[in-house]
C-alpha cells in the first residue's frame, strides 16, 4: 500500500528492495530506533506495515506531526462518524470525515503528509514549523 509507503518514509523508515529466500525481490522498511512501532524489529516487509489497521501504528505518527506543531483534533459528530483536523495557528492543513475513527485518523495523516511532503519540494521550502 502506497499510503504506508509514505507514512513509514515520514516516520523516517529507509525503503529498500532486497531478495527473499525465494529469490523473489521484496520492498523492506527500515525503520530508526525511536520511530520503530514495533519496539524490537526495525525492519519489516513493506507489505505488512500496520498503520491502517493498528492504533499501535498510527499513535507515533500523530505525535510526530504534533512535533512539528501543528494541533490534532479529533471529535466524533452526530452522524456517528468522526472528524479529524490538523491545523496550526489560524490555518486549517487538514480535515478528515469517516465513519471509522481509525479511518478518519489514517486518512488525515496522508492529507498531512502529502501537504507536508509539498511545502519540504517547494524551491525554497517553508517550514511547517
Amino acid at each position: 500500500m502506497k499510503e504506508n509507503e509514505m507514512i513509514a518514509r515520514f516516520m523516517g523508515a529507509r525503503i529498500f528492495q532486497k531478495e527473499n529466500y525465494h529469490s523473489e525481490l521484496i520492498w523492506w522498511a527500515e525503520f530508526p530506533n525511536e520511530t520503530n512501532p514495533l519496539g524490537h524489529d526495525n525492519i519489516r516487509n513493506l507489505s505488512s506495515l500496520e498503520y491502517n489497521y493498528s492504533w499501535d501504528w498510527i499513535m507515533p505518527v500523530i505525535d510526530r506531526i504534533e512535533q512539528h506543531g501543528f494541533l490534532f483534533w479529533l471529535q466524533s459528530t452526530e452522524r456517528a462518524s468522526t472528524q479529524v483536523t490538523i491545523w496550526k495557528g489560524m490555518n486549517v492543513v487538514v480535515n478528515s470525515i469517516s465513519e471509522s475513527k481509525l479511518q478518519a485518523v489514517y486518512n488525515a495523516v496522508i492529507q498531512f503528509i502529502t501537504y507536508y511532503n509539498t511545502l519540504q519540494n517547494e524551491p525554497n521550502p517553508k517550514s511547517p514549523i
